[in-house]
């Protein structure tokens, strides 16, 4: 199809969100933003049918990064090459406008924009990678991407004039998760968090606990090996599907992760995910084999926690098998339960029912 690609008038940003709004789920309505001076849509016979939502910032060591914020296409224009068309011009135009760095923000099980940024020299950017690039400036960067809760959301960079970006090893993401969330823990065993200051009466005993009379270190590094069932589970049904798949830390969500501890004495797990490798992927081919892993996490899980019987462990497996079964909405979209909804609300009757369950098993 023919079309043409230029700067959003304002008299079109109704229409613009009109597409907008078509092309994703009502919850992330609320976060949508439209600059006319930094958004280019794309237009066939008049009508728009595609669009990038560009911002920029400039941070306190003078770089000046770029924002991919929203990419959408018409629904009848899907796979005549628009996304990628949009895109192109949006680095182009960002170049033009002195930017030293793009970032966007992409849901991990996102195969179709993760195509998209991978074709045009964008690749996953660890949180330490963000923090000695960025530096203080990262919180910028994170309010203008609007992500300081989103999870199971990577930041993809490309950095002008093109390098390339180190990609972090599975097996150190996967341990900083696991670490950081060690250092979570602690304060929901220590008792020192202000609801335990304002409601003693409220929080256990940590020394009356049996996993702490009998395993003091297991209780302590409990994240560790929750962490590794999930993950682990996870893996053996996609190798059991014959589908290669990576460990990703996120980087965000950690500010959760570490005020509910601190705060309510709740612990939020933090936990990453397994998504698939590589980014030549479908969702109509992936969605299934995803939601079999997230089914096969979540029984596993469950498994675990009937292991933590009467103990305070049992805080910190039950709330990740509640966030992995039953919070599949933004910005939990990270946790495995989205994989499950997608495949239809018959599909998301069996974690609920598990969860139902296992709590009885526990607390009856």
């Amino acid at each position: 199809m023919d079309y043409t690609i230029d700067l959003l008038k304002q008299e079109e940003i109704p229409a613009a969100r009109t597409l907008m709004e078509s092309c994703f789920p009502k919850s992330y309505h609320s976060i949508f933003f439209i600059h006319p001076d930094k958004t280019l849509v794309a237009r066939s016979e008049g009508k728009i049918v595609g669009g990038m939502n560009m911002d920029i910032a400039i941070l306190p060591n003078k770089k000046r990064v770029g924002y991919f914020g929203w990419l959408y296409t018409d629904d009848s224009c899907r796979g005549s090459g628009i996304a990628s068309a949009l895109t192109l011009a949006s680095i182009e135009f960002l170049q033009k406008q002195r930017c030293t760095d793009i970032v966007s923000c992409v849901e991990g099980d996102n195969g179709s924009s993760m195509k998209v940024m991978a074709n045009n020299g964008f690749s996953i950017m660890p949180l330490r990678r963000q923090m000695q690039r960025f530096g203080l400036g990262l919180v910028k960067v994170n309010r203008m991407a609007d992500r300081f809760f989103d999870m199971g959301y990577f930041l993809w960079h490309m950095q002008l004039p093109e390098t390339e970006t180190p990609v972090e090893s599975e097996q150190r993401s996967f341990l900083t998760t696991a670490l950081l969330n060690i250092l979570a823990w602690i304060p929901c065993l220590s008792g020192y968090n202000l609801l335990h200051l304002l409601f003693p009466s409220l929080m256990p005993n940590c020394l009356q606990d049996w996993m702490y009379q009998k395993y003091p270190l297991i209780l302590l590094s409990l994240p560790l090996f929750a962490l590794a069932v999930r993950t682990l589970s996870m893996e053996i049904s996609a190798q059991v599907q014959h589908v290669d798949v990576q460990f990703i830390g996120w980087d965000t969500a950690w500010l959760l992760g570490f005020l509910c501890p601190l705060i309510l004495g709740i612990p939020f797990p933090v936990p990453g995910n397994v998504y698939i490798s590589g980014y030549h992927w479908h969702n109509s081919e992936m969605d299934g084999v995803l939601c079999k892993m997230a089914r096969s996490e979540q029984l596993f899980l469950a498994f675990f926690c009937i292991l933590f019987r009467g103990s305070i462990a049992l805080r910190y497996c039950f709330t990740l098998l509640l966030l992995d079964s039953l919070f599949f909405f933004y910005p939990f979209t990270g946790f495995n339960a989205s994989r499950v909804k997608k495949r239809g609300a018959a599909a998301f009757v069996t974690p609920v029912a598990q969860v139902i369950v296992t709590a009885l098993l526990l607390f009856l």
